[in-house]
């Protein structure tokens, strides 16, 4: 079994947990672990299986997976995650905003660019879709896109007891 393995599958529950990646997104990271692996251990093939289950469900399955976490590794792993989300598919823009802005009202954001576009972000895209800022929807997330790939690559943490 992969050493990262049980990291993956606990940064793929914290971002479920938040919104940033879906159901389907755990299922496919399951299937690619099942092609990969000899022998991949019962909790992810039961991941694989997962997809018209609920989010906590497939959260506490993901939990099962095996090993020791690394708190950093799997901090960093979400970030990544927000903007890879992002990259991927600009409609997720509302729930990764509405992501950063719960983890920024709990306090779990201490890099401040992260502070400051988690506060930022939902409400720059409402007043773009209205028309009251000189942005574009789009320019907005592109400047999220920027702000979250500089925290992935810079290793923002998240600060979580996950």
């Amino acid at each position: 079994m992969s050493e990262n393995l049980r990291n993956e599958a606990e940064a793929l529950a914290a971002s479920l947990e938040i919104g940033a990646v879906s159901v389907a997104d755990v299922v496919a990271w399951a299937h690619s672990v099942i092609e990969a692996e000899e022998q991949p251990h019962w909790s992810v093939c039961e991941l694989a299986t997962m997809g018209s289950s609920d989010k906590p469900n497939v959260v506490g399955a993901l939990r099962e997976v095996p090993g020791a976490i690394d708190h950093d590794w799997v901090r960093g792993r979400v970030v990544h995650r927000l903007a890879q989300g992002l990259a991927e598919d600009r409609t997720r823009a509302d729930r990764i905003a509405s992501a950063l802005y719960r983890l920024a009202q709990a306090d779990e954001l201490p890099d401040r660019k992260l502070q400051s576009l988690a506060w930022w972000a939902s409400d720059a895209l409402d007043l773009a879709d209205d028309g009251l800022i000189p942005e574009t929807r789009d320019e907005v997330i592109d400047q999220m896109l920027a702000a979250l790939t500089e925290a992935a690559e810079a290793g923002a943490p998240i600060q979580r007891p996950f």
